[in-house]
């Protein structure tokens, strides 16, 4: 038991169970409402995360700063990570004031004593979501329905523009996926109130277009905000969005679409059924007994302590009705817990701030830390390679721990969620946001020497979903090390890897991650253009891509189960058309160009539609229209009795 927990568990009984001060000086109906309050689970100030998600640069922070009428700052720097208001702010019309932990607590009370007066407050914690690549696999874990989200966009830019492999307009489709795959298909609330404030699916998202006093091409930014609202993927819900100007922020006028927009989330938040939601009595004691020893400096608490503080302070009396409490607390973002594994199911974590700055060191190389001598030779092998070794972990991580053996349980949650992975029998881990883009010139044209079509992945959604690729590549890596025991080291980088399945016969698998897609493809040494149409064909090639063609889809449907924001992952194995397809597309209808290569214009066939006789009638200037299904029979088994 943490020695803070036993000093502390007289203190926090007498805390949760005996009335404030402040109602005993009012006499018993005060106790009487006070009492009832806290039966109906009425009782303390409303929790509300309000989510300020969107590309980087696009002015999140600003915003931030805007809600909480702080002063502009012209040199804000970028959001690394993510950045969690460690300050309440209570939601209200006018200027969102910040309350410290005393502040808090005292108008805690007070809400608790007019609680029958219905004086309730929403205070919010804003959550402040960078866009850095390194970050993308963290997002998740702290996306939640119980939320309002503000999706950002810098309106100075151009939606079209493309920075990297994406399009402005991509990286808002890229949040929405995010936000939208929250909620199953179809899975509305049963508290769901009869309300037009609120969408049919949680949560509610709001279009903020920041940068209004100087919007791209003196677009009038509502002009921009309505065309990019009607082009996402995900529709917005009422959609309603906001033109704001952040450079008024602390000034004597504070922008009205600001104002506008701390009314609407005002509004709407009334409307959420968590606020109106009737807590058990004894779980909100345990919420405020883990929220004291949060704010006493304690980072996280054994599973052993956690339960000690359920049963003997709060009164809990089943292991069943504990688990479920801490299942709600880690939907609630007020605590984060796992138990999948007995390495996992041991720690809870209080302060989630300290865990995403755990998640950084890890997830970052700083100029600072590679100056050290020491580990120089480690931080370079991590730089270059993506290979983080144990020594130069426990280094990292040694000043946020206070000497507790822990760092066993934070591997369990990165590799939870698939931010590293153990290497097998080195000692090592892989950590793929480390690692670098391969030449793309050189991708490219090993590709066209395979001899066989590439299968893709290609995603309902839009774009590959955040996230997805380098897990897909480690969980290939750790099944291949399985499958393929003879196989030599793989060839690891950002968006491309390569995995070498059978080397004596130079047989090797690659993924390549493109913006809309994944492409598959199993290359031999000597395959030749023709090599793999051959009736009958039996070759290693052939057997890997069947193999591989099989995984693939078995490691994904595994990832929508696991996690929980790809539940609604929706995606197709295709082949690219051989007609009117060769990398780019002949003659483009939609951009009037020959060798269009963007890629919503490409032409793909299923499995289902090849089992049928097809043709391609998208090129005009095709000698044959027929589409040759044998090419496909690395891929695809029902060509092997179609060319028999």
């Amino acid at each position: 038991m943490h020695r803070f927990y036993r000093d502390r568990h007289l203190s926090l009984r007498f805390s949760f169970l005996i009335a404030p001060q402040e109602v005993f000086a009012r006499g018993p109906a005060a106790i009487q409402t006070y009492q009832k309050a806290l039966v109906e689970g009425k009782a303390g100030i409303k929790r509300l995360p309000i989510m300020l998600i969107g590309q980087g640069q696009s002015g999140k922070t600003s915003l931030r700063r805007s809600l909480r009428g702080e002063r502009f700052d012209p040199e804000e720097p970028s959001t690394t990570g993510i950045e969690m208001n460690a300050s309440y702010c209570k939601v209200l019309t006018e200027i969102w004031k910040v309350e410290e932990k005393k502040q808090s607590a005292v108008s805690e009370r007070r809400t608790i004593i007019d609680n029958g007066k219905d004086k309730e407050e929403i205070h919010s914690v804003l959550w402040d979501f960078g866009d850095e690549s390194a970050y993308s696999a963290t997002h998740p874990l702290f996306l939640t329905t119980r939320g309002i989200y503000c999706l950002v966009y810098n309106a100075s830019q151009d939606p079209k523009e493309t920075v990297g492999e994406r399009s402005n307009k991509d990286y808002l489709d890229k949040w929405m996926f995010l936000v939208s795959g929250l909620v199953s298909p179809g899975e509305e609330s049963k508290e769901m109130p009869a309300s037009e404030m609120l969408p049919e699916r949680l949560p509610t998202v709001f279009l903020v277009c920041t940068h209004a006093d100087k919007p791209y091409k003196s677009v009038p930014p509502e002009e921009l905000a309505r065309e990019i609202i009607g082009s996402l993927q995900t529709n917005l819900h009422g959609k309603r969005f906001f033109a704001v100007d952040n450079t008024k922020s602390g000034s004597e006028q504070e922008c009205p679409e600001v104002t506008g927009l701390k009314n609407e989330i005002l509004h709407v938040a009334k409307e959420l059924p968590q606020m109106k939601e009737v807590i058990p009595i004894k779980w909100l004691m345990y919420e405020k007994a883990v929220a004291e020893i949060a704010g006493n400096g304690c980072k996280w608490i054994s599973l052993d302590d956690s339960r000690n503080i359920a049963f003997d302070i709060c009164e809990i009396s089943s292991e069943e009705q504990f688990m479920a409490l801490l299942n709600f607390l880690h939907d609630k973002g007020i605590l984060i817990h796992f138990d999948d594994t007995p390495e996992l199911n041991k720690m809870v974590i209080l302060d989630l701030q300290w865990l995403i700055n755990v998640f950084m060191k890890v997830l970052t190389i700083t100029p600072q830390e590679r100056r050290e001598r020491k580990f120089m030779k480690l931080w370079r092998k991590l730089e270059t390679t993506g290979v983080l070794n144990k020594e130069l972990l426990r280094h990292v991580w040694r000043p946020l721990f206070d000497g507790r053996d822990t760092w066993k349980s934070l591997i369990a949650i990165m590799e939870k969620l698939c931010l590293l992975c153990p290497l097998p029998s080195s000692g090592e881990y892989l950590v793929p946001s480390t690692l670098l883009y391969p030449p793309k010139e050189g991708v490219a044209k090993l590709i066209a020497s395979t001899g066989v079509p590439s299968l893709f992945v290609k995603f309902e959604s839009g774009p590959v979903p955040p996230g997805l690729f380098p897990r897909l590549v480690l969980m290939f890596f750790q099944w291949s090390t399985k499958e393929w025991l003879c196989q030599s080291e793989p060839e690891l980088h950002r968006n491309f890897a390569r995995f070498h399945s059978y080397p004596a016969e130079g047989c090797s698998a690659t993924l390549l991650c493109h913006s809309s897609f994944i492409e598959v493809n199993v290359l031999m040494e000597d395959s030749g253009i023709h090599a793999s149409s051959k009736p009958g064909h039996d070759s290693c090639q052939i057997n890997a891509a069947r193999i591989v063609h099989r995984q693939l889809g078995l490691m994904l449907e595994c990832m929508r189960k696991e996690f929980n924001w790809l539940k609604n992952m929706a995606y197709e194995l295709l082949i690219s058309c051989p007609v009117c397809t060769q990398g780019s597309v002949n003659h483009c209808l939609k951009h009037k160009i020959s060798g269009c290569k963007k890629e919503e214009c490409l032409h793909f066939w299923s499995e289902r539609q090849c089992k049928d006789l097809i043709a391609c009638t998208r090129s005009a200037v095709a000698g044959d229209l027929r589409v040759p299904v044998r090419l496909f029979a690395p891929w695809f088994t029902f060509v092997d009795a179609e060319v028999k």
